[in-house]
């Protein structure tokens, strides 16, 4: 027999997913239909080259990146895109994007055009690379990681720093970014900086920025704001700090970089996050304000379930506009599906296999301007970064739990 349960805390897997309303009006000015494109461009982390061959499911068809790694969706918007990335076509391709047993799936509505470059991890056979080595300033042990300009990992994880100097391999040249964190301090961004990398050799690495420090105002119910550094359509975290409204964070900072802040914090419902816009220099007046107007139900009669082949289906929360839902079982049993859903449906691919589900949970939120998604732990968004703002809060104390009947 179905049984719907409340939990109080979070969910078992640590994910997160947002969405960003893209509101644009119609263009050119006229009264007619706006044709609305999303993009997906797929490459390679290591070599930044496209990957073709890709499979998406959009909107019921199967749709495959061709040698430009593209995959794309038009029509006259405002349209709902409904649909994943086959996880199992880039496995068999040899890349993954956090694990091959996860499956992102995506219900959201756009109403206009972006493009997303999805950044692919190659499985273990990776080339030869190129071997580095040298001395860091203003550091004794701890590790760094390196990045292109368009925020690919490039160091695949973390080099060593020890007494003050590094040895490791990278796996593309030109001008890579340094992320120098001390190992003293647990972890903690010392500084950001560049290097032009030619191949194998001796790079010493020195920051040769300007600090800078933004501030701001933000919720009474904040606990943290969050500095990242953007490279590309990727946000790069530099600098976290403990605060009270109003707050000043000191970042590292080089030339015209572009800086994003988040704020977050929570409240007796749940969590929340605040994306800032970007920032070149220093600033101050940022507004961090939680967006308010929590209307749901202290307990949520959710009626959550299968209401048919594939098809998960539950009532309103108050004035939740949007849920996450995360599946565990699917495919040969060893899934994971991780669902944004606009609505108070799904209705999941008959691609995917769903005989094997353990457990479903779906917890509700409330965006003020979203629409999309983004997956942290490790960080993966259908989203530039570019386009990342508003606040978004989850109503963690009254999701609600699924399980098929024995």
């Amino acid at each position: 027999m179905k049984r719907t349960v409340v939990k109080i805390g979070i969910v078992a897997i640590s994910i997160l997913l947002l969405g960003i309303l893209f509101s644009c009006g119609e263009e050119g000015g006229g009264t007619g239909p706006v044709t609305v494109t999303y993009t997906l461009v797929f490459v390679d982390q290591l070599s930044g080259d496209a990957v073709p061959g890709v499979v998406v499911y959009m909107n019921g068809e199967a749709k495959t990146a061709g040698a430009d790694g593209k995959v794309s969706s038009s029509a006259d918007g405002p349209i709902r895109l409904e649909g994943y990335i086959d996880p199992v076509t880039l496995y068999d391709l040899g890349f993954e994007i956090i694990d091959p047993i996860f499956y992102f799936y995506f219900a959201f509505t756009v109403d206009s055009s972006f493009s997303r470059t999805v950044i692919l991890e190659p499985l273990p056979d990776s080339p030869a690379g190129y071997v580095i080595y040298g001395s860091v300033a203003g550091i004794v042990d701890g590790y760094m990681e390196v990045y292109s300009s368009g925020g690919r990992n490039l160091s695949l994880g973390e080099i060593d720093i020890t007494d003050g100097s590094y040895e490791g391999t990278v796996y593309d040249t030109g001008v890579l970014y340094f992320v120098i964190h001390d190992g003293i301090t647990g972890g903690e961004v010392l500084y950001y900086t560049t290097v032009e990398v030619a191949g194998d050799g001796e790079y010493n690495i020195a920051y040769d920025g300007t600090d800078i420090a933004l501030a701001g105002d933000v919720s009474d119910t904040a606990g943290e704001v969050v500095a990242y550094l953007t490279l590309g359509e990727e946000l790069i975290e530099l600098n976290s700090e403990g605060l009270d409204s109003p707050f000043s964070i000191e970042v590292s900072h080089m030339g015209t970089d572009e800086i994003r802040l988040m704020a977050e914090g929570n409240d007796s419902e749940g969590h929340i996050l605040c994306y800032s816009g970007g920032y070149s220099a220093a600033a101050s007046g940022i507004d961090l304000s939680f967006a308010g107007g929590g209307t749901v139900p202290a307990v949520w009669d959710s009626g959550f379930g299968m209401t048919g082949p594939g098809t998960f289906s539950w009532n309103a929360a108050g004035n939740a506009d949007a849920y996450t839902v995360q599946i565990m079982g699917v495919g040969d049993g060893t899934g994971v599906l991780l669902a944004f859903v606009e609505g108070t449906s799904l209705t999941i691919d008959e691609s995917i296999d769903l005989s094997f589900i353990e457990v479903a949970i779906i917890i509700p939120m409330r965006t003020e301007g979203y629409v999309g998604i983004s997956i942290v732990g490790p960080e993966f968004r259908f989203v530039p970064a570019s386009l990342i703002r508003g606040t978004t809060k989850y109503y963690m104390a009254i999701q609600n739990e699924w399980t098929p009947p024995d």
